[in-house]
């Protein structure tokens, strides 16, 4: 147990918040720069993806129609209406003539786009510079930390892969989309681990399960994170405690369980309001709302092996066709849908045991494997960061949040990517470890 946590990082003389608070800066001004520049802040996202469906559900909520979708409002419909003449991609689809309450999708993000509906009107610029906020947070407390444990060098290189190199970023600032908030939430996650591992206070782990709840709510798929994460709370309680190292309202519990139980009680907490919303409105057990179910059987069935693992939306559009429109509610067909999912599903396993593991494989595979020449060097380097520094405390929880990812997606399916992007700290950290280490290594033998 104590391995797991040895050999923490050094700590710089340096001040880290200047470099930090620079980045941030930088950070900023350089991707609104570019994004006004080569798209326009304000230009309308693409309606062939989930960006529509977050826009749509955020104007409903500042509006008073509740967390729900579809709707006629042409205010709302004005920005996609001006550019679908000349761009057919961004040309709304009118799907539904009034809007109908929905729990296929988080509240996190609809609830912030809500907000900035009401506060700024009818705008993307406003979110757009949200997401820019999250991911300049992400780079500040990546080159910090990088400064603090590794130096100055190390940071610039990581700010530069950051923001240059690694296209995900650019992407994701702009896109109407979760993966910002996910990323920086994450990294302020992947931190409290950190210092959990140097000291276990109550105030500690009590912030960190208001974190992962608030993960929750962002993405609904990191509620398959929190056993893993409970585990990595368990194995840092337990070894930092058996050092001495806990606060007074801690050391008492001799870490381990209860500390685990802690954190777990207070996650459970800050996600309960939304749990008890989508029992009541659904009438049925589904806490975290239908979209996890219904769209289970495009990760396990015969259609998933032909795509090995990828998400494909045919297996969801067959279960629509396969439930009776008839004259229920959207509710009531979105759980009619969940319940037949989860059924096919689980009957496909039961019949297919060995192809469900071959397909959990295949989905992380699918995953984590480069498809560009930048995904390639920034995936090498930092598995050469990983082998170099593979004794350090941080590096080892990297790697431990890393194993937990990679069953979330083997229990649902791969998005070709989007779901390392929340780990993008960890990934940057350890490939600026393996860049910087001959500079390091130099001036080592230097002095």
């Amino acid at each position: 147990m104590k391995a797991f946590i040895s050999t923490y990082p050094r700590r710089s003389t340096r001040n880290p918040c200047v470099f930090g608070g620079a980045a941030f800066v930088l950070t900023v001004l350089i991707l609104l720069i570019h994004y006004a520049a080569k798209y326009g802040l304000n230009a309308p996202p693409s309606t062939t993806g989930d960006e529509i469906s977050y826009d749509r559900i955020g104007w409903n909520l500042a509006h008073g129609a509740g967390f729900s979708e579809g709707g006629d409002d042409p205010e709302f419909f004005r920005p996609y209406d001006q550019v679908g003449a000349y761009s057919p991609e961004h040309v709304a689809r009118r799907h539904f003539s009034q809007a109908e309450p929905v729990a296929y999708r988080p509240p996190m993000f609809p609830l912030a786009l809500a907000g900035l509906n009401v506060v700024c009107g009818r705008q993307f610029w406003a979110v757009r510079i949200l997401n820019v906020l999250a991911t300049a947070g992400t780079c500040a407390v990546l080159v910090w930390y990088l400064t603090k444990a590794h130096g100055r060098a190390a940071a610039l290189t990581a700010f530069c892969m950051f923001l240059v190199i690694d296209t995900r970023t650019r992407l994701f600032g702009r896109a109407i989309l979760t993966e910002a908030t996910a990323t920086f939430f994450m990294t302020i996650a992947t931190m409290l681990l950190i210092q959990l591992s140097d000291i276990v206070r109550l105030r500690t782990v009590m912030l960190l399960g208001i974190v992962a709840g608030v993960m929750v709510l962002d993405r609904t798929i990191f509620a398959l994170w929190l056993p893993g994460m409970a585990l990595i709370v368990y194995a840092l309680s337990r070894c930092t405690s058996s050092d001495g190292a806990a606060s007074g309202a801690l050391r008492c519990m001799r870490g381990g369980f209860p500390v685990a139980a802690v954190f777990l009680v207070v996650t459970g907490i800050v996600v309960l309001p939304w749990a008890v919303r989508n029992i009541s409105v659904l009438g049925a057990m589904m806490p975290l709302g239908t979209q996890g179910m219904t769209q289970l059987p495009a990760g396990f069935s015969d259609h998933a092996v032909e795509m090995e693992g990828v998400w494909d939306p045919e297996p969801a559009a067959q279960l629509v066709r396969m439930i009776d429109a008839g004259a229920t509610t959207r509710l009531e067909r979105d759980v009619d849908r969940a319940h037949l999912g989860k059924t096919t599903a689980l009957s496909w396993i039961r019949q297919n045991p060995q192809a469900s593991l071959w397909l959990a494989g295949m989905k992380v595979w699918q995953e984590y494997r480069p498809r560009a020449f930048t995904e390639w060097f920034i995936s090498v380097s930092a598995l050469a960061g990983l082998l170099l520094s593979v004794g350090r405390r941080d590096t080892r929880i990297f790697l431990a949040l890393h194993t937990v990812n990679c069953f979330s997606i083997g229990c649902t399916w791969s998005v070709e990517g989007r779901f390392v992007v929340p780990l993008m700290f960890s990934i940057h950290v350890l490939a600026a470890v393996a860049l910087s280490y001959p500079l390091r290594a130099v001036r080592h033998l230097l002095t």
